[in-house]
């Protein structure tokens, strides 16, 4: 009689799904067909989940979604013959009775997906009857994917792909994708899936006892992709320090040699806020991942940890997932049986993974992270290899987990266990309640996101393409939902490049990789075979440049600390990602959805990576609908057009969209060395713009109960205006007063990675809404003449000068045309300005044949220099008194009373070394020096003169503290400092390529201290400079040969030069030079 009545009641059930009709009382309909049930449900308007099962009772208990149903204010439920159409205020879900297929379009028609079958095979899973499921989809021809994880294919688009989305060293595999069409699909299970995109469908297949999926309907592309963290959630904050530089290698190999490793960072003043200890710190293979140090090396840890927080660094320590046999924890999980059967890394020993779905074995997981790593002062974890890297057989996959499902059908999950479980429990340990987790991990799976933790791409080989395809890998990881991404800078692996670091084509990608690092969420230097520490990759100042390439980097990204952190505010708030594909925020512009090389960084910044070695350039795409700075030289270019750009070694292709706003942080050696108490306000003219600068105590999780503050900019580009909003909100120790210094940037004022030194506006804020008014701000000289400003004839080594009358003038030696060689320049020209546009060339004012005691063949008249004393202008001039050129060089004086016109030779400097390139400093007090050095050897020589200007007041001796000096000394003075700027010796891919050093000291012949490159190679072989102030604005000049494109054909140029707040020069920025040739 029982059974009776329960075969009734499932008849009478069945009747009811088979004729299910449209209720308008709930959020969907639930309806059986074919031998399955469907269950369509709405979480809200745009999000709708379906569900098909054999088992009536199926109840979709996810790992990942944390959204939960919400009443929809508009529900309409319709029958039209054999369809059930359901109708939000955003979607339309049509359910097609007799095939039991789904559509889902859009209010105003648009077809945004099709389902063609469903299919369930019946399986053992283990001991469970399960199936292997399979759903179909027609996708429209032209609609391109994203997402799938992070797949390094190379491919952005998805579509025409294969793919088995097993998580693996290199890949992690999300079962979702973004469409052009503005919605996304995301596929809940976690087994070994494929999928499966051709011109006939578009496929998941699975292992489990439901088709379970939800689709999410944006506005546009980006809105659904936002969509995805509202279902499975929001990205945790990071401390601040995260986002600095990480050290590593693979791996140290004691505490002293890590410890070695910060200290010498500390005392190169090379930034750096955290340092990582990879693995063995335990001991032996037999003690794989005991969780402590094991390692007599390290067996004053608790020291080494201590030393690390005092030189104000933090310590990230590798944790595994399994054990090897020796270990306690190998032990007693063995004997609980929550070890999973199949072995692991390391190959040798018999290691095994834990079982991260086993409540117990977690909480014991992490007792020992505690205990033997947490508890001693370690900062961070990285959690390795949590895909996790497994050997085990197919029938090993048939293990019951500790949640009661086998491991095949959990496999994927495993990363979003093991870290939501470390995740949890630091979180609920009083004694870590002051600090952020903060975690690496290798592997990721959808709602790990919620964590905070950073995931990288895996153990990369270094080569060019394995660069190129980080970019669509990172792109396609943030898609999927995991956007703190970040890469081993230069790959893991060194085996194309023999002898690694000392390779100079490996530093040319190890560079290049730097710069690409400096713009993802984290950049982090690690990988094996090779070094990975700085001073590896020369000094600072050596001729190769590399190791001034990557400082340059680290401190670029040092300061823009204050603006990272407010975009990953508004990732955690918004869902805005840090690494955005150019499809999702310009969908119409078909070009933009072609592009896999180019990013968004945040929501400023277009980035576009060098990837080929030895490349000076690279075609670069602007999207359309905005405009874009130059981020180098301020120059304001059209949206919607592809453009050449110029990419010398140190220079990585980077574009601010026009209407930005962004907050520059100080100079540190670490993320919290100094408070944002003066800020730099950059503002991106070319249309309207708003930022929120986002500040909290930068660690703990006080902003969780809203300690933090806001403050909002908006900029008005027609009236020249920056509104300074109240701050809103408060935290424990908040900034009260500040500074901020704001100002545009302009073609004549730049920045890059300088300071703005004029055209600023100081502003003390106290909280309280204010305006600036930058109508007015003027950078001195605003207009110049475009590079190179002489363009009749060919000039050379530019020896700037602004004397009494108020007129900047430049005195410059003649390259004479047909190209042969320096030796058949003859004469000097000087030309003059008023106002760095209008130039008048004052002709000839010395020739060879005027020379008495000169050299008889003629020629070989060089850099020329000048002086003001005495009421006079002294004229110094190097040439050789004898055929042979080599030991008869001599300092040549000529003088006259007018600083243009009437020059006569009176001699020259007797007892001064034989050597080219004078300069001549006259100090405040008029005590005058001269200097000389080069085309005889490898010395910069100085000493006094006497005040008639033509002789040693002593001996002139060697210059030092200066690094590579090749020639062209000159010395400037500013704030009270003395600078002697010269040419190097620098050789880039085997060609001379003379770049502009400088040193500062308090005395006008030193000691002098080297201080690094401040004017890179222009397209010259040949460099010459010199710095001078005119009318409020510091200039440098220097030669080109952008006219000729010959060496020995140069023409004379100027941009603007600025000086840090320490009296270090920012890096000038080369403008942009004509190309017209001299007839």
């Amino acid at each position: 009689m029982r059974r009776f009545v329960i075969v009734v009641l499932v008849q009478l059930l069945l009747a009811g799904f088979a004729t299910a009709k449209c209720k308008n009382d709930r959020n969907g309909i639930k309806v059986y067909h074919r031998g399955y049930y469907v269950d369509i449900s709405f979480l809200n308007d745009s999000v709708i989940h379906v569900t098909k099962s054999p088992d009536v009772q199926y109840k979709s208990d996810s790992l990942v979604v944390l959204a939960q149903g919400t009443p929809l204010s508009v529900f309409q439920c319709e029958e039209r013959k054999q369809h059930l159409l359901m109708t939000t205020n955003k979607v339309v879900v049509d359910y097609h009775q007799r095939s039991g297929n789904i559509r889902i379009s859009r209010l105003d028609g648009q077809l945004l997906i099709t389902e063609q079958s469903a299919s369930f095979t019946p399986r053992k899973d283990g001991p469970f009857d399960s199936y292997t499921i399979q759903q179909s989809f027609t996708l429209s021809p032209n609609e391109r994917i994203y997402g799938l994880g992070q797949i390094q294919n190379g491919l952005l688009n998805q579509r025409g792909q294969h793919i088995r989305l097993v998580n693996e060293n290199m890949k992690i595999c999300i079962p979702m994708f973004l469409s052009s069409k503005g919605y996304a699909l995301y596929w809940e299970n976690y087994s070994p899936t494929d999928f499966d995109d051709d011109t006939r469908a578009t496929s998941f297949t699975s292992i489990g006892r439901a088709i379970d999926y939800y689709v999410l309907v944006g506005n546009d592309v980006a809105s659904a992709q936002r969509a995805l963290f509202d279902l499975t959630g929001h990205v945790s904050m990071p401390a601040l320090w995260n986002l600095g530089v990480w050290q590593s290698r693979e791996r140290y190999t004691s505490s002293r040699e890590l410890l070695d490793a910060l200290k010498r960072l500390r005392s190169l003043r090379v930034p750096v806020d955290g340092i990582v200890q990879d693995w063995q710190y335990w001991g032996d293979n037999q003690h794989w991942n005991a969780q402590q140090f094991l390692n007599p090396a390290f067996s004053n840890y608790q020291q080494m940890i201590d030393s690390i927080h005092a030189l104000h660094a933090k310590l990230l320590v590798s944790v595994w997932p399994d054990y090897g046999p020796a270990t306690e924890q190998y032990q007693h999980l063995q004997s609980l049986g929550k070890l999973l059967p199949g072995k692991s890394f390391p190959n040798d020993v018999e290691s095994r993974v834990y079982d991260a779905f086993d409540s117990y074995a977690r909480s014991y997981y992490w007792h020992h992270i505690y205990e033997g790593l947490l508890r001693h002062g370690v900062d961070a974890l990285w959690l390795d290899s949590t895909e996790p890297d497994y050997a085990g057989s197919e029938a090993d996959m048939n293990f019951v987990t500790g949640a009661g499902r086998t491991w095949r059908s959990l496999r994927n999950a495993f990363p979003l266990a093991t870290v939501l479980g470390v995740y949890h429990h630091h979180r609920q340990t009083p004694s870590l309640a002051h600090k952020r987790v903060s975690m690496l991990t290798r592997s990721a799976f959808a709602g790990m996101q919620r964590t905070g933790a950073f995931v990288w791409s895996g153990d990369i080989d270094a080569s060019w393409q394995t660069l190129a395809h980080q970019i669509p890998a990172a792109l396609n990881a943030s898609i999927s939902g995991f956007p703190l991404w970040n890469s081993d800078t230069g790959g893991f692996w060194v085996r194309d490049f023999e002898g690694g670091c000392q390779n100079p084509a490996y530093r040319r990608l190890f560079a290049r990789w730097t710069q690409f690092s400096t713009f993802t969420p984290m950049l982090r230097f690690h990988g094996t075979n090779t070094p990975r520490e700085i001073w590896n990759y020369g000094t600072e100042g050596d001729a190769e440049g590399t190791y001034d390439n990557i400082l340059r980097y680290i401190r670029l990204r040092y300061r823009l600390l204050p603006w990272l952190y407010s975009q990953v505010h508004q990732l955690n708030t918004k869902g805005e990602l840090l690494m955005g594909a150019l499809p999702l925020y310009f969908p119409h512009d078909s070009q933009a959805a072609e592009i896999i090389d180019e990013y968004l960084f945040g929501q400023s910044f277009l980035v576009a990576p060098m990837l080929s070695d030895k490349a000076d350039g690279r075609q670069v795409y602007l999207p359309s609908g905005n405009d874009w700075v130059d981020f180098w030289t301020g120059e304001t270019l059209k949206g919607g057009q592809w453009l050449y750009k110029q990419a010398p070694y140190h220079v990585i292709p980077l574009y601010v969209k026009a209407g930005s706003i962004m907050p520059w942080g100080p100079d540190v050696q670490y993320a919290t060395e100094k408070k944002w108490d003066d800020m730099e306000i950059r503002v991106y003219p070319g249309a309207d713009g708003d930022f929120t600068l986002y500040e909290d105590a930068f660690d703990g999780y006080g902003y969780e109960q809203s300690q933090s503050s806001e403050i909002r900019f908006h900029w008005d580009d027609q009236a020249k205006q920056l509104t300074i909003g109240e701050r809103n909100g408060a935290y424990p120790g908040m900034i009260q007063q500040r500074t901020f210094r704001v100002v545009v940037v302009t073609p004549e004022q730049p920045l890059a990675d300088g300071r703005a030194m004029t055209g600023s506006q100081m502003v003390t804020y106290d909280g309280r809404r204010t305006t600036v008014d930058m109508s007015g701000k003027q950078v001195a000289c605003r207009q110049m003449a475009a590079n190179p400003f002489i363009t009749h004839i060919y000039t050379a080594d530019p020896s700037a000068h602004v004397w009494a009358d108020g007129r900047l003038y430049v005195y410059a030696s003649h390259d004479i045309y047909p190209a042969r060689g320096c030796d058949l320049m003859d004469a000097y020209h000087v030309f003059s300005t008023d106002d760095m546009v209008h130039w008048i060339d004052h002709g000839e004012i010395l020739r060879q044949s005027q020379v008495p005691w000169g050299r008889k063949e003629g020629g070989w008249m060089w850099a020329p220099d000048c002086a003001y004393k005495n009421g006079k202008y002294y004229f110094y001039f190097p040439h050789p008194s004898e055929t042979e050129t080599f030991h008869s060089w001599k300092i040549g004086v000529a003088v006259s009373d007018k600083p243009a016109s009437g020059f006569k030779v009176v001699g020259y400097i007797k007892g001064a070394p034989s050597a080219i390139d004078p300069c001549v400093f006259v100090d405040d007090d008029g005590q005058a020096y001269i200097y000389n050095g080069g085309g005889t050897g490898p010395d910069c020589y100085g000493g006094k003169l006497k005040d008639n200007m033509v002789e040693l007041d002593g001996e002139m001796s060697p210059m030092k503290g200066i690094v590579d000096f090749h020639e062209a000394p000159y010395v400037h003075k500013y704030n009270g400092w003395y600078y002697l700027t010269y040419a190097d010796n620098y050789v880039e891919n085997g060609v001379q390529r003379n770049r502009l050093r400088y040193c500062m000291s308090h005395s006008p012949l030193g000691p002098w201290e080297y201080k690094g490159v401040y004017l890179e190679p222009t397209d010259c072989d040949t460099s010459h400079g010199s710095v001078v102030e005119f009318k409020g604005q510091w200039y440098a000049f220097y030669h080109c040969c952008t006219l000729s494109h010959q060496g020995n054909l140069r023409s004379i140029c100027a941009d603007r030069l600025f000086y840090h707040d320490d009296g270090t020069i920012a890096t000038v920025v080369q403008g942009k030079r004509e190309t017209k040739r001299i007839k």
